[in-house]
């Protein structure tokens, strides 16, 4: 976790590997190898990242503890870390649903919904819902933008 907070994603993975490795893969340890995955600069995986973050996925917790070494959920920003994933290989209607997710998370709390980073989230979940579904072009549109 060390590692992960001084941005050292490549440690990281080589330590939570051995830990998946030696004490199963539970979703903090899944949330911190996809979060590792996704912003190392030499080992990174998209890939990788979806299918760890996904598995974490499963089991957010709004009770999680950062530094617990016996924490056994994922966090809550569990969704906007997969939806970066996701976005970045492509997969435009998944990475949707989970900053929907993030947001729906995010809504509980009514000054965060207020906040810049919400809004954020929200343009990427409707930028990447406009990316896996394109509005038809219609003949009268057409039309009219080429006036």
């Amino acid at each position: 976790m060390l590692d992960i907070d001084r941005l050292e994603y490549d440690k990281a993975i080589t330590k939570l590997l051995d830990v998946r490795t030696t004490g199963g893969a539970n979703p903090n340890v899944c949330y911190l190898l996809g979060k590792s995955y996704l912003y190392s600069t030499r080992t990174r995986s998209l890939e990788k990242a979806v299918f760890y973050l996904q598995k974490a996925s499963h089991s957010p917790s709004e009770n999680y503890q950062e530094w617990d070494l016996d924490e056994l959920n994922a966090p809550m920003e569990v969704f906007y870390h997969l939806g970066k994933a996701q976005e970045k290989i492509g997969l435009y209607e998944f990475a949707a649903d989970s900053y929907a997710s993030c947001l729906l998370n995010l809504a509980i709390d009514k000054n965060i919904q207020r906040s810049k980073m919400y809004r954020i989230i929200e343009q990427a979940a409707l930028n990447c819902l406009l990316t896996a579904n394109p509005p038809i072009e219609t003949e009268e549109a057409i039309a009219v933008q080429s006036k």
